[in-house]
């Protein structure tokens, strides 16, 4: 993909590899606010003989491209397609954020949001949480800029013949869900633990606010290790401090992204706003395992991810911090107002509630999936060890 962050555009060329089980004449893939160039559609079977297109056919309430072949046998197939749009102002799939450097320069930086359906705004692509797959990424980018994804860097490179161009070559991913795909062009600097390859980038402005997330996240991640009994998978931990964000943070495998706030702490921070960082920071890291690797396999089930990580960074967090009590804190703060808000509420959903539409989908997180799923999953633990 080319990102372009000075012209707020973005071209981008992949392919998918597909596993067709049964027969079918038919490949729909989702995509949202962007052109897919339909004479750049090719499919070539595991012998490289091209299949032959019959029809392109979008649908822009379903959000699903269909595209029509002649029938296909069970085997491997590539379908190869390309695609532009603007990079998004509105925070979701890829989008511009800015900032204003020391010299009071407005800068812009272009990131990701894909949850919970938004990757299909970045690029096309089978966009619910069941259909993992791995990606072997390519940013190409100005060469003031610099990109990060999920996996380490494997080189940079000079972009073809185009002057003041680099490009970013990844490592594969492991098999990962478009929701937690990202990827960010900047040209922020890093706060880097070269022994645990645990990097936080931010604006230059900020980067000594970084410390406490940078030391507090790494006793997390060991403290998660050990009591779930395993490693970390991804062999890095890139954090990033956006002023632009559309919740407090999101779980990207290997690559978490935060609201400023919700990371940078330094002497004016108060004990209020201290707790809430680590708790975040306890919660994003907490999905490593729950929904990173172990993945609902439809949004029905989001309850499950969200509420076994709000219940670890209360848990993880006092571990780390004893003095800060957070578990009683939890059962005042959270359980106490989740049992008034359940018995006061008329019309309060149940944790698991089918959802179809693409809006019933975007609007299912909230304090039943959060702090609700907490609750019963705090109350299920006791339970286990009482009886």
């Amino acid at each position: 993909m080319k990102i372009d962050v000075d012209e707020i555009e973005f071209f981008g060329w992949e392919t998918i590899h597909i596993d067709v089980l049964e027969a079918t004449d038919e490949i729909a893939v989702n995509y949202k606010d962007m052109t897919v160039i339909e004479d750049t559609v090719s499919l070539m079977d595991s012998n490289n003989n091209l299949v032959q297109l019959q029809s392109f056919d979008y649908n822009n309430i379903t959000e699903i491209l269909r595209l029509k072949f002649p029938q296909l046998i069970p085997e491997k197939y590539y379908l190869y397609l390309e695609f532009n749009s603007t990079i998004r102002n509105d925070r979701k799939g890829l989008y511009i954020s800015t900032y204003f450097n020391e010299t009071g320069d407005k800068r812009n930086i272009a990131t990701t949001f894909m949850a919970p359906n938004y990757a299909r705004m970045a690029f096309p692509c089978y966009d619910e949480p069941e259909y993992k797959a791995t990606y072997s990424i390519r940013i190409s980018h100005r060469d003031n800029y610099f990109a990060i994804s999920n996996m380490p860097a494997l080189r940079v490179e000079p972009e073809g013949t185009t002057d003041g161009w680099l490009t970013t070559v990844f490592d594969k991913s492991l098999k990962t869900s478009t929701y937690i795909v990202a990827f960010i062009v900047c040209d922020f600097v890093g706060n880097k633990d070269p022994v645990a390859n645990f990097t936080i980038f931010s604006q230059p402005s900020v980067i000594e606010d970084t410390d406490f997330a940078l030391q507090y996240s790494q006793n997390v991640l060991k403290e998660l290790e050990l009591y779930l009994d395993r490693k970390f998978q991804y062999p890095k931990m890139d954090i990033i401090a956006i002023d632009d964000f559309l919740m407090g943070a999101m779980e990207n495998w290997g690559i978490i992204t935060y609201l400023s706030s919700r990371i940078l702490v330094n002497d004016r921070t108060d004990e209020k706003a201290k707790h809430q960082v680590a708790k975040t920071i306890a919660h994003e890291l907490a999905h490593q395992w729950f929904g990173n690797e172990v993945t609902h396999f439809y949004w029905s089930a989001v309850w499950l991810k969200e509420g076994l990580a709000s219940l670890f960074e209360d848990s993880i967090s006092g571990i780390i911090f004893p003095d800060w009590k957070t578990e009683d804190k939890f059962t005042l703060d959270t359980m106490l107002s989740v049992m008034q808000d359940d018995a006061g509420k008329t019309g309060v959903r149940q944790m698991f509630m089918e959802v179809e539409t693409v809006e019933e989908i975007r609007n299912i997180y909230d304090f039943v999936t959060y702090k609700k799923a907490a609750s019963v999953m705090r109350t299920m633990v006791f339970g286990m060890i009482l009886w």
